[in-house]
């Protein structure tokens, strides 16, 4: 499967534009759904470090 960004697409294939576009159109779906599974990670991501630090300071005013 090529890269998403790779420049070298649509100049390879220049004289089939109906072929390149049909094969395109697929992967747009399937790139929203990633793009939304990334933003989730990140947030649980961002969640679990927010969590991490509050319980880091806690430690420390115990102490």
């Amino acid at each position: 499967m090529r890269m998403f960004g790779e420049p070298s697409g649509g100049v390879v294939n220049g004289g089939h534009h109906g072929v390149e576009s049909s094969k395109v159109r697929p992967i747009l779906p399937l790139n929203s759904f990633v793009m939304f599974n990334l933003r989730t990670n990140l947030l649980s991501q961002k969640l679990a470090v927010t969590h991490e630090l509050s319980r880091i300071e806690e430690l420390h005013q115990q102490t």
